[in-house]
């Protein structure tokens, strides 16, 4: 398994044990709405992805949050609010939809899974997700 499916494997995994996590934004492409540095929500998709929702997914081994532009099919285009480049992602590689309601847990953990004989860890950290080791 390449290391982009296992990072999808295990972020789903994660969500699903913790009900939703805390990331730490880097970059600008979905300003105003979202700035660097910021920290935001980010829950499981338990119902339909709609227009205009803000979501996570994976591109080049890195968790990219943005907005759903249009749907067809089983596709999703998705487009930065601060960019021009629009990316087509499968439904299946969408990870968590962001939300405005923020996380209260702020504690330490350690959660661990282990993925084609591999064993993924996450770190959360004052209840951030901080860092996932493969």
């Amino acid at each position: 398994m390449d290391k982009a499916k296992k990072m999808l494997y295990a972020y789903k995994f994660l969500l699903k044990e913790t009900g939703g996590v805390k990331i730490r934004l880097e970059g600008n492409s979905m300003f105003p709405t979202l700035t660097n540095g910021q920290v935001v929500s980010v829950y499981p998709i338990v119902d339909d992805i709609n227009n205009s929702d803000i979501v996570l997914f994976i591109r080049k081994e890195m968790l990219i949050l943005h907005r759903v532009i249009k749907q067809y099919n089983n596709r999703i285009i998705l487009k930065g609010d601060n960019e021009d480049e629009i990316n087509v992602v499968s439904r299946d590689n969408i990870i968590a939809r962001y939300s405005n309601c923020e996380i209260t847990d702020n504690s330490n953990k350690v959660i661990k899974t282990v993925c084609d004989n591999s064993i993924i860890m996450f770190i959360i950290d004052n209840g951030i997700l901080e860092k996932i080791k493969l």
